[in-house]
């Protein structure tokens, strides 16, 4: 037996969210400063944060629906109350009420594809995606993204893996959007479990 003594859960779960958020830091590093930019999925406002310091955009837009979704089994949909879920909420737009009040962060409570669609075609310098894990969820958003993109614009996705309850379905989604739009896109950084995509010109 090594000196070295397992991790516990706590401890691992700790290490895995930092090496993430190391990640996201380094990949946001050579994303565009400024612009209009969109996280999809906010959970507690964490990496929110972390995209206003990093990326500075001129208007930020944030869509959760924080509700229960009873077909997920992840932590956050299926275990998460109802009433937590308007708690978390709350605790988001209390957090982040100045950026609201200044006019550079929006919160959209709802799914994001109908909050997507209305958003006007070549507004958008930065996304984010970390919403609904599943094929179709992923898809969905890929594509509704896609036209909201300026050239040189980034998608950026979240758990690039196999090892959640989603199975293929985020991974699958990905190369299938890569190769429907084989020339107007490119893979522009990969890091651990983040996929970071660029729209560009195909004319060129």
């Amino acid at each position: 037996m090594t000196s070295e003594q397992p991790l516990g859960l706590v401890e691992k779960r700790k290490r895995n969210q930092d090496q993430k958020a190391q990640l996201r830091r380094q990949m946001l590093q050579r994303v565009p400063k400024g612009g209009i930019c969109v996280e999809v999925g906010v959970w507690r406002g964490d990496f929110t944060r972390i995209i206003l310091n990093q990326v500075k955009p001129d208007k930020m837009i944030l869509i959760d629906p924080w509700k229960n979704f009873d077909d997920r089994t992840d932590a956050f949909d299926g275990k998460t109350k109802d009433k937590d879920f308007d708690d978390i909420y709350q605790s988001v737009c209390d957090r982040y009420a100045a950026e609201m009040a200044s006019g550079q962060l929006e919160i959209k409570r709802g799914l994001s594809q109908p909050v997507l669609t209305a958003m006007d075609p070549g507004s958008l310098s930065f996304v984010y995606l970390d919403g609904d894990h599943s094929y179709n969820g992923v898809k969905a958003d890929l594509r509704a993204a896609f036209p909201l993109m300026k050239q040189g614009g980034i998608i950026m996705m979240d758990d690039y893996h196999r090892r959640g309850w989603w199975g293929d379905g985020v991974i699958r989604a990905a190369h299938e959007f890569l190769g429907e739009y084989a020339g107007d896109l490119r893979i522009w950084a990969m890091r651990g479990a983040q996929l970071a995509i660029e729209k560009i010109d195909a004319s060129k």
